[in-house]
């Protein structure tokens, strides 16, 4: 093999946490292989599109297939729930900070002491559920796009806050705008959160063995239990968790927190 091909997608996010394995691979000799249209990169892509099983990898795990490309890069969580034919999770990176994180002008606020009727942007379907059962005063504002995009609406007032990913602003440089790295026992992260994997073809012996090379070992043991999970969910980066808030009588915004595992199920 006289060069090694890399496959990501070609969002910064992507580009960002494919660096390091770059960085890793030398002196190997490595291409970057960019895909601009990866499913859920699209523009104008419609929402339910997006919340489809492996939305975000087809067209790279039908590169790898083709001999195109000799390893992809991508987040575990938008991995298909079932395993590919004739394809392998070949290496886990070091797994970044899996908590959701609140986004807000005020670097001391948290998500508990957000005002009441805060505009909060987000468009996924798992932290909507979450913020409706905790917080029914809150008003969602459906946001999606790249990191930079989502902070300049907060910058410019057009929302009050923003729920993104811990990994995802540390990875970008971002971390100072983060105001409240919310607990997982308050909003439960996706299946898969923060972790990048390797993918190879099965029957590649050379991508396999400089895969197994570079693959954590403390990123190695959770990842496989969660994929029955998801599997028997149905479920993908964007589960469909309830979506209907609890009562809230009697319920102030100030007061404590319920366990979003009591009050969403």
């Amino acid at each position: 093999m006289s060069r090694l091909r890399i496959g990501a997608r070609a969002s910064v996010m992507s580009l960002t946490q494919t660096a390091p394995l770059l960085s890793a691979l030398a002196p190997t000799k490595t291409v970057l292989v960019p895909f601009y249209d990866a499913g859920g990169d699209r523009e104008g892509g419609a929402r339910t599109a997006l919340e489809s099983d492996g939305v975000f990898t087809d067209e790279i795990e039908k590169a790898l297939l083709a001999g195109d490309i000799d390893i992809a890069v991508h987040c575990l969580k938008a991995t298909p729930t079932h395993d590919t034919p004739g394809l392998v999770l070949g290496g886990f990176r070091p797994r970044g900070d899996l908590r959701d994180a609140l986004g807000h002008r005020d670097p001391g606020m948290t998500l508990e002491a957000l005002p009441e009727g805060a505009r909060i942007g987000t468009a996924s379907v798992r932290r909507r559920a979450y913020l409706r059962c905790m917080r029914p005063d809150l008003e969602i504002t459906p946001l999606r796009g790249p990191v930079d995009e989502r902070l300049a609406a907060l910058d410019s007032g057009k929302i009050d806050g923003l729920i993104v990913a811990s990994s995802g602003m540390d990875r970008l440089g971002f971390a100072h705008r983060i105001s409240h790295r919310i607990p997982p026992e308050l909003v439960c992260p996706p299946l898969g959160a923060a972790a990048v994997v390797l993918q190879c073809r099965e029957d590649d012996e050379i991508p396999l063995n400089i895969a197994t090379g570079l693959s954590d070992p403390s990123a190695e043991p959770w990842p496989p239990p969660s994929a029955p999970c998801c599997a028997r969910w149905a479920a993908s980066a964007t589960p469909r968790w309830p979506a209907t808030p609890p009562p809230t009588e009697n319920r102030s915004p100030s007061a404590s927190l319920p366990s979003p595992l009591t009050a969403a199920f």
